[in-house]
C-alpha cells in the first residue's frame, strides 16, 4: 500500500509495453517519476517475455483440458476457438492454444479481443430484438429426430441418445464382456418406443407367472440398423468393460467408438445423417 500510486503508474507501463510485443519483437517500458522523483525506462524482447510469463501458460492449458473433459468434448470435435482477453494478444499463447488442437480447428484471434464477450452479447441480443415472438422462440436448437443405442435383440434396443436430443450431444456406456471372450460386438440402431398397450401385455403375463415388478422406465426396440462393429480383444476378465461412446454433431453425423481401456484398442464407426 505505502507503493500503490508508483506500482498502479508501472502496471499501466507494462500493459503499453505487453500490447506492443505482441506486434513488435521487442517494446521500451517506460514511467516517468516512477518512485522518488526517478524515472524508469526499460526494453525487453519477446523472447525475454515469454520466458518470463511460461509459468502462466500451463494453468490455461490446464484449464482448457478441464473445461473439454467437463463438457465431455475431445479437442478433435471442436471446430472452432475464438480467443478473448487481454491476454490472447500475446502471441506465445496463441500458438500454445494452437497446439492442443488439430490443424483442423480454427484458433481465432482477431477485432479487440477485449470486447469479445460484449460483442457477441449485443449481436445475441440484437437477433432476438429483431423477432417479433418472444425472446425464447426466437432461439432454435437442432435437435436428435430418432432415439439412437446399442441393439441387444430384434425386438430390443437400450438407447444411449434419446429423441429430442439437443445436439451436439455425447453420451459414452460401458459394455460387460462374458469372461473368455476375445470379441466385443457392437450394432448400432435407430429405434423407436414400444406402444404402451404391448408392455401392459408384456407385464400381465409377468404377473400371471408370480413376477411383480417395479414400473419400469419406457421400451425402445430398433427400427434401423445403423453399423456394425467387431472389437478384437485379449481375452476377457470379469473386469473387461469396452466403452461406447456416441456423438452426433450438428450436421447430423453420428460418430461411434468402441475402446478398451486397458488394452488401448478401439474402433470406429462414422453414420451420415438420414436425410
Amino acid at each position: 500500500q505505502t507503493h500503490g500510486k508508483p506500482m498502479r503508474k508501472l502496471l499501466q507501463a507494462v500493459e503499453v509495453t505487453k500490447r506492443t510485443l505482441s506486434a513488435a519483437p521487442t517494446a521500451p517500458c517506460a514511467v516517468e517519476s516512477l518512485a522518488g522523483g526517478m524515472d524508469y525506462n526499460g526494453t525487453i524482447t519477446r523472447t525475454r517475455f515469454d520466458i518470463l510469463a511460461n509459468k502462466a501458460y500451463a494453468p490455461l492449458e490446464a484449464a482448457i483440458e478441464q473445461a473439454l473433459e467437463a463438457a465431455g468434448y475431445s479437442t478433435e470435435q471442436i471446430d472452432q476457438v475464438l480467443l478473448c482477453g487481454g491476454a490472447a494478444r500475446v502471441r506465445k499463447l496463441q500458438t500454445r492454444v494452437a497446439l492442443m488442437f488439430p490443424e483442423s480447428t480454427q484458433v481465432r484471434s482477431e477485432g479487440e479481443l477485449d470486447e469479445v464477450v460484449a460483442s457477441g452479447c449485443a449481436a445475441q441480443a440484437s437477433l432476438l430484438a429483431q423477432s417479433a415472438e418472444p425472446a425464447q422462440a426466437a432461439v432454435s436448437a437442432q435437435v436428435l429426430n430418432a432415439p439412437v443405442g446399442l441393439r441387444v435383440s430384434s425386438e430390443r434396443m437400450e438407447p444411449v441418445l434419446l429423441k429430442n436430443t439437443p445436439l451436439p450431444a455425447k453420451r459414452t456406456v460401458k459394455v460387460v464382456l462374458p469372461a473368455g471372450e476375445t470379441r466385443a460386438y457392437i450394432a448400432v440402431s435407430e429405434g423407436e418406443s414400444v406402444p404402451k398397450a404391448e408392455v401392459d401385455e408384456d407385464e400381465d403375463e409377468d404377473e400371471e407367472s408370480g413376477d411383480e415388478d417395479d414400473e419400469e422406465p419406457p421400451r425402445y426396440r430398433p427400427s434401423r440398423l445403423l453399423a456394425e462393429m467387431i472389437l478384437e480383444l485379449d481375452e476377457a476378465t470379469d473386469a473387461t468393460r469396452v466403452e461406447v461412446s456416441f456423438f452426433v454433431g450438428t450436421d447430423g453425423k453420428l460418430t461411434v467408438t468402441a475402446t478398451e481401456p486397458v488394452s488401448g484398442k478401439t474402433i470406429t464407426a462414422e453414420i451420415p445423417a438420414s436425410n
